[in-house]
Formats: C-alpha cells, structure tokens, sequence
C-alpha cells in the first residue's frame, strides 16, 4: 500500500507489537507491505537536511523479481527511505509552483530501497499510473509546460496547457526508453525520441487515467478527450458532440511505443473516471461513468443508460480485422480468417518468413511450402542439392 502522511504514522502487526513508526513535517509518501498478520514493514520519505517538502504515493507494482515500484508527487527534495537512510531526489523546478513525478524501487521483501528516479519540469507534473512487464516500467501522469525525461524534453504549446504521457522506464531505473505524445510543441513523432502526447488544457483536460499491461505486450492506455482534431499517429478519434463535453478513448501502445489500435465511447453527455484491466485470457475490461442523456455509442454499437450511469464492458481487441481476437491470431497485425500454419509454429502462413520452417527463408526456398522437418540426405534429395 501507499499515499501520503502528515504528523506520525505507527503500523503494528496482530499481536499489537509496533513494526515500523514514520513521522513526518509535512506530507511525506509512504509504502508498506501487510498480510493476515498485520504489518511487515513500513516505510517512507523524509526531509533532506533542512528542506522538507510534500510527497505523496500514488500507484504501485511489482515486477516478476518481486521488486516493489511506487510512483508519486514531489514538491522539493527528499529523501526515500526510513530515517532519512536512502537516496535523496530534488525537484528539478524547486519552487512551491511547481511538482515533479518520483519512481521508488524498493525490496519487496523487507522495504530497503534499491533506487530511485524522477522527472523534472517547470511547473506541474503528477504522477497517474505505473505498471510493469517482465522488461520495462510503464508509467503515466499529467504535466504542464515542458518536462525532462533523463537526456529528452517534451513540451505543450503554451505553459498553461496541460498534457497527459505515457512513458517507458527500464526496470533498473536507469534508461527512459521512450515517451509517447500528439499535438505537443517538441512532438517529434515514431523515429527521433519516441514522444506522443495526450493533450489537456488548465481547465479541461484531456487526460490519460489509467494503464493496464495487455497481454499481447504492450500497455492499454485509457483516458478522456474533450476537443475534436484529436489523434493518436494515424488513428483520428470521433468528434465530440459538444465541445468540452468528454469522451473515452482506449488505446494500445506497443512495448516500442506504436499506437497500434484505438477505440472510443461516445454520447450526448460527459464521460469520465475511466478505469482498464486486463486478464491473461486477453480479454480488456474498461469501466466509466457516463452522463449520457439518451444513448452511448461503443464498439460499433449504442447503448441507453438512464442518465447518469457506470459502464463496464469486456472487449477482445482486432487490430487486423480479421474476426480473430488477437490474443487467439497467429498474425495480428495482417488479416488471415483462415489461420494457416503450415509449420505450426504459432506463426500464420501469411506474416512468417518461412513457411515451412526449414531455416530457409521464402525467397531463397524453392519450395517454400515443402514438407515440415525435412533434411537432405541421400533418401530425400535425389540429385543432392
């Protein structure tokens, strides 16, 4: 568990014995780790010297390796780790305008932290979401005139708009892979920085909400868009149907940072507090709140809530289009109804480079749809070559 604390915190276990005590001046972020028995352990920020600030946890995960990772605020500097014992990070805009997102590693196990990172702005940047995979960190939040992700920069178009991201962190906290943008001033598209933007304005923000890992790799993105014109590379969302009245979106960002498919719900009223999950079956669920006055169009189809109501919808994603759920498609991205598999390898006739699975590809094959684990010897290849 995590969130933000001010004055003293005391955690004990069943039998009533204290395990861990954090004080604070000011808010400080805490994690701690509890089962059947009550409290393991407990942790936490604390001042850096003289300067204290506010931090606050927002969001956890855990990786395959059983490492712990906290995403959270910042407003000055800190210091991560129980009595001040970890390393110290310091808000890059250090000023009481502005906050900055921390990433928090920590030990599963028994709470010690293991490293610790952040970005770094002007203004705002607040921290949304992180999920992991076996190979990377996937984080989200909102910020608000430029930001710096370790050695790139990604701005708006003027200080007070806001933005939502999605960025990709290595699980060592050492490598900002990429970060995914539209409509933002330093958008510098697929080939030079990997950005795309969500954009927002002070008031009205387009926003992302919510990450979930999808099981075809990847992460699921789910947010609100409130402006017409709005796109995610070559996918353009609906229009609304009254300007700064919000939409959903759900999208699908590669684990190399590709928009590679996006869907919305749509109606009269606003939408919002868009939440995603995703089962090892491959099946997302989105859920949201809808003030749809008459009907909610989704999928390709339209529903009639009664008002104000909470969605909740299960969706099996078919980025080619071909009636084969992707989770279940030997070639996802390349329609092919009918599934061949000459070498079934897993690999669809249509999207592999060598049928027959030889180790010769197509193009060098002259039968490159010839018998599966055939070798050459002086029964099978009759001229011997």
């Amino acid at each position: 568990m995590t969130g933000g604390h001010a004055s003293r915190m005391i955690f004990r276990d069943t039998a009533g014995s204290t395990v861990a005590t954090l004080t604070s001046t000011g808010v400080d972020a805490w994690v701690g780790a509890w089962n059947a028995g009550g409290w393991l352990w407990a942790t936490g920020t604390t001042c850096v010297g003289q300067v204290c600030g506010n931090e606050t946890g927002k969001s956890l995960t855990v990786d395959g390796s059983g490492n712990l990772y906290v995403i959270g605020d910042m407003d000055s500097a800190a210091s991560f780790g129980e009595s001040g014992s970890g390393p110290d990070l310091t808000n890059g805009g250090a000023s009481a305008v502005t906050t900055d997102i921390f990433v928090w590693k920590i030990a599963v196990s028994n709470g010690a932290t293991i490293a610790v990172t952040g970005t770094s702005g002007v203004f705002h940047e607040n921290a949304v979401d992180i999920v992991s995979d076996a190979n990377s960190l996937y984080i989200a939040g909102n910020f608000a005139a430029w930001m710096n992700l370790g050695a790139d920069n990604i701005s708006t178009f003027h200080p007070l708009i806001f933005t939502g991201f999605v960025a990709s962190l290595s699980l060592d906290l050492q490598t900002w892979n990429w970060a995914r943008a539209i409509n933002s001033s330093s958008d510098s598209g697929p080939t030079s920085g990997r950005f795309t933007l969500i954009e927002m304005n002070a008031f009205f923000p387009w926003k992302v909400t919510d990450l979930s890992v999808a099981a075809e790799g990847g992460v699921h993105v789910a947010g609100e868009y409130g402006l017409n014109n709005t796109t995610l590379d070559s996918f353009v969302l609906p229009d609304v149907s009254t300007s700064l009245v919000y939409d959903v979106f759900l999208a699908h960002l590669s684990s190399d940072g590709d928009w590679t498919n996006v869907m919305t719900a749509n109606g009269e009223g606003s939408d919002g507090m868009t939440r995603v999950s995703d089962s090892t079956s491959g099946k997302t669920r989105l859920a949201f709140d809808s003030n749809a006055p008459s009907s909610i169009t989704m999928g390709g189809s339209t529903h009639t809530p009664n008002n104000r109501s909470v969605i909740v919808a299960a969706i099996a994603w078919d980025i080619d289009g071909d009636g084969i759920p992707d989770a279940d498609d030997n070639c996802p991205a390349l329609a092919n109804s009918k599934q061949d598999d000459h070498a079934q390898d897993g690999i669809g006739d249509a999207c592999t480079i060598d049928t027959d699975g030889d180790g010769v590809e197509n193009e060098a094959d002259n039968c490159a749809a010839g018998d599966i684990g055939w070798q050459s010897g002086a029964t099978t290849d009759h001229d011997a070559d």
